[in-house]
């Protein structure tokens, strides 16, 4: 598992002086957050390692719900899982 470490810095939208409805986009300084301190830097790397070591794919949790699917427990939709394949591949 791959974990994007891409940082953008945070954009909002403050109203302008001059009227209501006029925004400006305005940077917000980037956050110095928990992860600068040295317990939670230690913990987040905990984390990620954890992380790393676990499957891609939860194959208990597969063959349960390839279980209920042959069981009738579940019903597919075959047209709406093809159009969601489709959409997330175009995009």
């Amino acid at each position: 598992m791959e974990i994007n470490a891409q940082r953008r810095q945070m954009m909002i939208a403050a109203p302008a002086a001059k009227t209501e409805n006029a925004l400006i986009i305005q940077a917000i300084a980037p956050v110095r957050a928990i992860a600068s301190t040295t317990q939670h830097a230690a913990s987040a790397g905990e984390l990620h390692a954890k992380l790393q070591k676990m499957p891609e794919v939860d194959s208990e949790r597969v063959a349960t719900a390839k279980a209920a699917i042959q069981a009738d427990k579940i019903t597919l939709n075959t047209a709406d899982i093809a159009r969601a394949m489709l959409n997330f591949h175009r995009s």
